[in-house]
């Protein structure tokens, strides 16, 4: 007997491609686990993280970060334009924005 039905063990209609980023010191999922669905999921790429634990790669490994973006992305083709500021012009409209929600409140008040 299965906790999941037939259908939840079926992945149907997914073709990209699949990657399995593993620390070799998770104390959570052991590396045999990442092997077993490697062998299930026929074309799943397996990245073995040497002296990485089950979530170092979210916080503290930039290696792991430079590892998954240039995989998922391809690998940087120089510096990227610095998108001008638009902050002043946000804070402007937001401001009057306000303005007038406050003269309209004003109005329906009857207290302007």
């Amino acid at each position: 007997m299965s906790l999941f039905s037939h259908t939840e063990l079926e992945w149907v209609g997914f073709l990209g491609p699949i990657h399995i980023w593993q620390g070799m010191d998770d104390r959570l999922v052991p590396p045999s686990a990442t092997e077993f669905v490697r062998r299930m999921v026929p074309g799943a790429t397996v990245h073995k993280l040497l002296d990485e634990g089950h979530f170092s790669y979210f916080c503290f490994c930039d290696e792991c970060h430079r590892q998954i973006f240039s995989t998922l992305f391809g690998t940087p083709q120089g510096p990227i334009d610095p998108v001008p500021d638009a902050t002043p012009e946000l804070e402007e409209e937001t401001a009057a924005a306000h303005e007038e929600v406050a003269d309209q409140e004003q109005e329906t008040t009857g207290l302007a």
